[in-house]
């Protein structure tokens, strides 16, 4: 592994400002306490919340290394991207700014991202500055013609159901004390949790659980105490598909709290259920014209969406480029999916196609499409210098 990747990134993007961020978040206590705002904080917040754990983890096992995990490979895959594109960039403090912007933070990697997997394809490679002429991203010069490139990064909007995970956890550690549901399994449902109603649902179940064995709080959540839950195996009760959280609280000493196999004294069960997490793309039809907006002179759009989607996203765009968006010549489309492999690292899955269009003003010439028909995203992994990033389809990145 190679922590100089990552080290480049945070000298770039500022020492002072991460640690700063860091500091922010552990002066408002909202991702241990609450985790309210969770998805919105940079990824070296998370790194570093990541670190913590893994060295708590290594400590109470006594094991002299761990598998680094999600954040450890985005931002050492974003410090090496930045590494090879620095020499390149004509505005660095604009590129600084953008990557402190955690909202865009995945948006602006994925632009470095095209550009590298273009240029290691012998292919000249320009990051544009946006202007009022030229909003798209790169322009790159194939077969002695100049062409223009659009990045887009696509993601599951998966707000309601980050919130109401994060919000089972909070709540949990918050009711696991409370001694009315001592014994008990607790089924508590809901469709959107809010992190200010915490303390108010456990004041509730502290003070009338043992008078009632349901409470419907706010008409916003309803808990009630489930025997059926209580001597079931966790397996069988996930078969529910109802069910999206289930959680045995013990009384642990905290010498043990990090062991993978931790022993104590049951306390309660927690059934949670909320709505299930979106898998489906939403608002495509906007990205694409804003893309065909982008691409005045016509050109390519690169598109990143999430790997399950992929199959939904290629019928669409098969579907709608050859009805609409005249000035997007081709879409290279892909699948990009990341896996947490237990005491092994990150594995990383990609689909990747080219999807041209017969409406398009400015069509491809045999030769170019030849081009960006080709596997791309893997490119990276047979340069000499990312040894440290070597994996394939299914192999694992990062031990």
């Amino acid at each position: 592994m190679n922590y100089n990747n990552i080290e480049v990134l945070r000298n770039y993007i500022g020492k002072e400002w991460i640690h700063n961020q860091i500091e922010k978040t552990n002066d408002n206590s909202l991702l241990k306490e609450l985790g309210s705002e969770y998805e919105t904080y940079h990824p070296f917040v998370h790194y570093q919340y990541e670190l913590d754990y893994l060295i708590r983890l290594a400590e109470t096992d006594k094991a002299k290394d761990v598998a680094l995990q999600k954040w450890y490979h985005i931002l050492n895959n974003a410090g090496w991207l930045l590494k090879m594109n620095l020499p390149f960039l004509e505005n660095v403090e604009e590129m600084r700014m953008r990557l402190r912007d955690s909202e865009h933070f995945d948006d602006v990697v994925w632009e470095l991202e095209v550009a590298t997997m273009l240029r290691i394809n012998n292919v000249r490679t320009k990051l544009l500055t946006p202007n009022e002429k030229q909003t798209n991203d790169l322009e790159i010069i194939l077969f002695n013609k100049t062409l223009q490139i659009e990045c887009k990064n696509k993601e599951l909007n998966n707000s309601r159901y980050n919130t109401n995970q994060i919000f089972a956890q909070s709540l949990i550690n918050s009711l696991s004390d409370v001694e009315v549901i001592q014994g008990k399994a607790i089924e508590i449902s809901y469709e959107n949790a809010r992190y200010q109603d915490i303390r108010k649902i456990t004041k509730i179940v502290r003070d009338k659980f043992d008078i009632f064995d349901y409470q419907s709080i706010d008409g916003r959540y309803k808990v009630r105490s489930s025997l059926k839950y209580f001597e079931k195996d966790i397996s069988n009760i996930l078969d529910n598909d109802e069910i999206r959280f289930i959680s045995d609280a013990k009384s642990v000493q905290k010498k043990d709290l990090y062991k993978k196999e931790t022993k104590g004294d049951f306390k309660c069960r927690f059934i949670l259920k909320f709505p299930l997490e979106n898998k489906r793309l939403s608002n495509l039809e906007n990205l694409l014209k804003k893309a065909n907006k982008q691409l005045i002179i016509g050109g390519v759009l690169f598109l990143k969406v999430p790997h399950e989607t992929f199959d939904e996203a290629k019928e669409y765009v098969q579907s709608e480029l050859n009805r609409k968006f005249s000035n997007i010549s081709a879409i290279k489309l892909f699948g990009i999916k990341y896996d947490n492999l237990p005491d092994e690292g990150i594995r990383v899955d990609r689909k990747e196609e080219l999807i041209t269009s017969s409406r398009s003003k400015y069509q491809l010439s045999e030769e170019e499409t030849d081009f960006f028909r080709k596997d791309m995203f893997f490119s990276k992994y047979n340069l000499n210098n990312t040894a440290d990033n070597t994996t394939s389809e299914q192999r694992s990145i990062g031990k």
